[in-house]
């Protein structure tokens, strides 16, 4: 006898987790809690050391901002951070955009964001990678794509955007290039 057990499944059980399997990786059972986003800027967004320097602090901050589920939380821990250690760094206020973008892109199931750029400094090019079982009306992307040229979506999902800088100010230029992404293609899935 080797030391692989195995399990004896009802034929009803075994049925459903498959079910439930297939509809889970066709997108259909996905809530905005099975996603967690990966935001990518062109500004570093941490909580430096030298601004808070007790590592669990910092540890227990990034949990609960994991956790947040609502923008109001997010501002508000965000408060508490400026209350206990002084004026939000600049990694701390890009830190606080990333945390907004990752809520914004849960409600969209999207599976990430990534701004960069431009060469020309003039806009940023925003590539929001959406969960493709979600796009219930494809030829509302398509025909966005043909009367913007600023706009362009990939066979695998990925709406890529060059958006206008319109702050001097990095952290509400970004801010604003991302939400306009977002708001974007939420027009387009309605």
């Amino acid at each position: 006898v080797t030391g692989v057990q195995t399990c004896a499944l009802p034929i009803y059980l075994y049925s459903e987790l498959l079910h439930e399997a297939v509809k889970k990786l066709q997108g259909s059972l996905i809530s905005d809690n099975d996603i967690d986003p990966e935001v990518t800027l062109p500004i570093s967004n941490f909580i430096p050391e030298k601004y808070c320097p007790d590592l669990h602090e910092r540890m227990n901050l990034y949990q609960r901002l994991a956790t947040s589920a609502t923008e109001q939380n997010i501002e508000d821990i965000f408060d508490e951070i400026e209350d206990m250690y002084g004026e939000l760094p600049n990694e701390v206020l890009a830190l606080k955009i990333s945390s907004l973008l990752k809520l914004q892109l849960k409600s969209l199931h999207a599976l990430s964001l990534k701004a960069e750029y431009l060469s020309d400094k003039k806009s940023y090019l925003v590539n929001i990678t959406l969960i493709g079982n979600f796009i219930k009306n494809p030829q509302k992307f398509i025909d966005e794509m043909k009367n913007n040229t600023n706009f362009k979506i990939t066979p695998q999902n990925k709406v890529i955007q060059n958006i206008g800088i319109t702050s001097n100010n990095q952290h509400e230029s970004i801010l604003y290039a991302c939400q306009k992404a977002i708001n974007n293609i939420k027009t387009l899935l309605d």
